[in-house]
């Protein structure tokens, strides 16, 4: 643990400065530093990795959560949590595999009741799921009138239809197919449809060229996170 402490101590010093900046923990770094062969890409302080400060970017420029919102957030990442633990309205965090947040729980069989929650974040979740479908029909279902539901998952875009086949278990071939070898589909351009199928209206947003080149640099944003605001028809 000591070491642990210690290289964590070093690499603040090492990448302190001025040149990117972490929207979870309002921090400031020469760069960010790598993770998973990724250069500059996980912040020192709160482990923000790409796709949380491109969440965290959009939860503030859409004002969200509202100050009557209670939040549901599921395998809520810490960086994230920290965001939105503040929610005046309340929060709650959600994960199959127990210890992981407050409720276990399936979310394709929520225990919670109809339109709970004005605020409905699932991120990285869906390409795990085996019926993405019943969990689409789930989150509408908890989710409040008016409120909102922001799914992020991997998406290739050149792909027409998902790519997903439930006899796939071999991890190396799941990584082959659909990037890891704990996902079970890689979505390809039909998501928005599925997303709306489950009753939801959907708007796309990329933050990286919402924000532009330069703020995009400076928070360490790609291109391929891409947020799906999802609101019941």
């Amino acid at each position: 643990m000591r070491d642990t402490r210690l290289g964590r101590r070093l690499r603040i010093v090492a990448l302190s400065g001025r040149g990117r900046e972490c929207p979870c923990c309002r921090s400031s770094w020469r760069r960010f530093a790598e993770f998973n062969g990724r250069r500059d890409s996980l912040c020192p302080r709160c482990g923000s990795l790409e796709r949380h400060r491109a969440l965290a970017i959009y939860l503030r420029a859409a004002e969200l959560p509202r100050e009557a919102d209670e939040v549901l957030h599921f395998a809520p990442e810490p960086s994230i949590r920290r965001v939105l633990a503040r929610s005046p309205g309340g929060y709650v965090s959600s994960d199959l595999e127990p210890g992981l947040a407050a409720v276990t729980a399936d979310i394709a069989a929520l225990p919670f009741e109809d339109g709970r929650f004005g605020l409905v974040v699932c991120s990285h979740v869906l390409e795990h799921v085996t019926d993405d479908r019943a969990a689409l029909s789930e989150l509408r279902r908890v989710c409040a009138p008016g409120g909102v539901v922001l799914v992020m998952v991997p998406r290739d875009d050149g792909l027409e239809h998902t790519d997903e086949d439930p006899s796939v278990t071999d991890p190396e071939e799941r990584r082959r197919r659909f990037l890891q070898e704990d996902h079970v589909r890689l979505y390809g351009r039909d998501l928005e449809g599925r997303l709306a199928a489950a009753g939801f209206t959907v708007d796309r947003t990329v933050p990286s060229l919402e924000q532009g080149p330069d703020p995009a640099r400076r928070h360490g944003l790609q291109s391929e996170d891409e947020i799906f605001d999802c609101r019941p028809a």
